[in-house]
This record gives structure tokens, C-alpha cells and sequence, in this order.
């Protein structure tokens, strides 16, 4: 097994384990992202302001900015409401967050499949952003789940466990794409030298830069392949 793939298993596991405290600090943080709270008046209209604004943003990189911002908005507004004793309103904000990101997720994963050897470089830290929010928000949730009564707990269970193991294995996708990319354009500039080199008539560097060419080109075709298999296990990925 590819050892990223391992270390994203070992991640996922930790994840689905762990019963770390999330800080007042970063609950505290979190908070001031929120907008309109659920039970609020205004909330149908700020979320029909928010379907606006994703009816209007046409270009899928933003789109995905902004569908993790909402959903960052939607967790921000459940903390606020289970804080306030509101676990009913909390609960529906928590599924709501958890719908928002997941849109976020199959976006990204539709961008990556649509445009798998053509990544615009901006996708790269846009996908380490929601990679990392999924992992804080699971441990967020988790600690949200313990101030609720245990139908309220019932009604969110499960929630982002999928949505973690899947951003894992697509944020490895797209870094990996990345790095094949680099090896490419370094393999490109070897195979230059080595072409002028074997011009020159000069055997002893000749020699030197055909071995490291070759070390090289083995390495960009094992790496592509590996990326192959990542595609494929994206793709069959509901």
C-alpha cells in the first residue's frame, strides 16, 4: 500500500478515535464566523441571500470557497445555539453545516476528475483549507454532541465520519497531482541536459546524467501510476 495512503488511513483512524477537547479558545474563534442563527426570523432570508450568491458565482474554485465558508457560518451558528440551550435549532445547524461541506467536498472532487491533468494552482491550498476544517469540525461536532440530550445525539450521529476519510484521500489526490507535475518539469530539464550533453561527445557526464535521467523517469512513471489508482479510488467514491 502507498505509504500516503497509510498515513491517511492512521489520520482517519485517529480521527474516529479520539476524544480530544476542542479549546474554548477555538470554539470562541469560531463563533465570531457566525451569521443568521436558525432560529432567527431573518435565517430564510439569509439563506436565500446565500443561494444568491452561489447562483451567481460561476467560476467552481469560488464556489467551492464559498460553500466552505457557509458551512464554517452553519457549525459557527450550531455552537452559538447549543451554547444558548438551543439543541434543537443546534442540531438542524449541525446538519445543515454538514450538507453545506459535503457540497463543498463533491465539488472539488467533481473539479478534480473534470480537470485531473490541468489543476489550476490555486485548488492546492483551497483543498488543504477544507481538508483541515473537516478535521477540526469533526472534533468540534463530537464536542457539541456531548451537551445535547441522546435524541438529539441519535439525530447527528455519523455525521462528517465519511466526509473526513473522503477530503483525506481527495486532498492526497490533488497534492499528488502536484508533485507529479514537479517531477515532470524536473525530469524535462534532466532530459535537456542529457540531450546536450550526449551532443558534446562527453562520455563521463554523459553517463552521470543518463543514470540520473533514468532514475528519474522511473520514478515520474511510478508516481503517475500511483496517481491513477488515487483517480480511480476517487471517482468510486459516492
Amino acid at each position: 500500500m502507498n505509504s500516503k495512503r497509510i498515513f491517511s488511513l492512521s489520520m482517519i483512524i485517529f480521527l474516529l478515535m479520539s476524544s480530544t477537547k476542542v479549546s474554548a479558545l477555538q470554539l470562541e474563534g469560531l463563533k465570531n464566523k457566525a451569521g443568521t442563527t436558525s432560529k432567527s426570523f431573518f435565517y430564510t432570508f439569509d439563506l436565500g441571500l446565500e443561494k444568491v450568491q452561489l447562483f451567481l458565482t460561476k467560476d467552481t474554485v469560488k464556489k467551492i470557497e464559498l460553500l466552505t465558508a457557509i458551512s464554517e457560518e452553519r457549525l459557527a451558528e450550531a455552537v452559538i445555539l447549543i451554547e444558548e440551550g438551543e439543541e434543537s435549532y443546534g442540531a438542524r445547524s449541525i446538519e445543515d453545516f454538514s450538507v453545506t461541506l459535503k457540497q463543498a467536498q463533491n465539488l472539488l472532487g467533481k473539479y478534480a476528475v473534470e480537470n485531473k491533468d490541468n489543476f489550476e494552482i490555486q485548488i492546492l491550498p483551497i483543498s488543504e483549507k477544507i481538508s483541515k476544517f473537516t478535521e477540526e469540525s469533526f472534533s468540534v461536532v463530537n464536542e457539541l454532541k456531548n451537551s445535547l440530550s441522546s435524541d438529539k445525539q441519535q439525530e447527528i450521529s455519523g455525521i462528517l465520519e465519511n466526509q473526513v476519510s473522503k477530503m483525506s484521500n481527495l486532498h492526497d489526490l490533488i497534492k499528488h497531482r502536484f508533485e507529479i507535475k514537479n517531477l515532470k518539469k524536473e525530469l524535462e530539464q534532466v532530459e535537456e541536459k542529457f540531450t546536450d550533453m550526449k551532443n558534446a561527445n562527453n562520455s563521463q557526464q554523459y553517463n552521470k546524467i543518463k543514470e540520473n535521467y533514468e532514475d528519474l523517469k522511473q520514478k515520474y512513471i511510478k508516481e503517475k501510476q500511483s496517481f491513477e489508482n488515487m483517480f480511480q479510488d476517487i471517482r468510486n467514491i459516492d
